[in-house]
């Protein structure tokens, strides 16, 4: 997903780095591989979809010298090939409130 953010990194308190949210818990023993399974099996079930968040207009020299007061936002996460092959016809027309809108909000 990219995001805009009506904000500066200093506002938002945002430095030059990135955020991994690693599948790993007490539940799991803390087990990275057990985690990222237990997600391709249950997807929408489990406490937490391995990502990593970055700021790319943080990194980026010519946008500090662009547009002040905006952020972006890039949420990167691991998709099973298949999940989305129902919807592949639809060329990223989705029919607003159909059933990719319904699970996308999940």
């Amino acid at each position: 997903a990219n995001i805009g953010i009506k904000a500066s990194p200093e506002e938002l308190g945002l430095g030059c780095s990135n955020t991994w949210v690693m599948p790993c818990s007490e539940q799991n023993g803390f087990d990275l591989f057990d985690g990222i399974r237990d997600y391709f099996a249950r997807p929408l079930e489990v406490d937490a979809i391995p990502m990593m968040i970055t700021f790319p207009s943080i990194k980026d020299r010519a946008c500090k010298a662009g547009e002040k007061g905006r952020t972006t936002c890039q949420v990167l996460t691991l998709s099973g090939q298949g999940w989305f092959d129902k919807w592949e016809s639809e060329n990223g027309k989705h029919p607003q409130g159909g059933e990719y809108d319904t699970l996308k909000s999940r």
